[in-house]
């Protein structure tokens, strides 16, 4: 009886170490493992914020969080984000409510203008979304592709810029 239990509690261990391990593999998928992981998001980042944009989002938002996936964490620590929500998330904080900051994410460039949606990694982004190739065009900032050092071409958009914070796809501010 003792090496059926002692067989037992040892399968069973190792078939939860196998499933944390494969959370840990799955959650950890960014830039860095995904599509966008062929551009320099770090310095796409800086130049983000060098040009004026702004990142407003909140931290129980999970189209932000994807977003900020994508970017992967180097990327992140650079990005003009503004956080919204306030601590116990259940109201906005007034620098986003005097920007009239309505869902999240939301991207304010310089020139007033802005695009919502939760960030696709995919150089097209789908309905509803947004893509890095959206965020270079409205920003005047350059891909850079990793491999080759050089600016990856911008596509003209298919996103609709507002000058409302307004989509589909986005969380509502609470």
């Amino acid at each position: 009886m003792d090496t059926i239990n002692t067989k037992f509690v040892i399968g069973f261990l190792a078939a939860i170490v196998l499933i944390v391990g494969a959370i840990a593999f799955f959650a950890g998928k960014t830039a860095e493992s995904g599509p966008a992981s062929q551009y320099d998001l770090v310095a796409f980042a800086q130049c983000l914020k060098d040009e004026g944009a702004t990142f407003y989002g909140a931290f129980w938002c999970p189209h932000c969080q994807a977003t900020k996936r994508i970017f992967g964490e180097a990327a992140v620590a650079k990005l003009p984000y503004v956080e919204c929500a306030t601590p116990d998330g259940q109201g906005q904080l007034p620098i986003c409510t005097q920007n009239g900051i309505e869902s999240y994410p939301t991207w304010v460039f310089k020139d007033g203008s802005r695009i919502g949606g939760e960030l696709s990694p995919d150089a097209v982004a789908p309905p509803g979304m947004i893509s890095l190739n959206d965020l270079a065009q409205k920003s005047h900032c350059q891909l850079i592709d990793k491999a080759t050092g050089q600016a990856v071409p911008i596509v003209p958009s298919t996103t609709s810029t507002t000058t409302t914070a307004s989509s589909s796809s986005s969380s509502s501010a609470r």
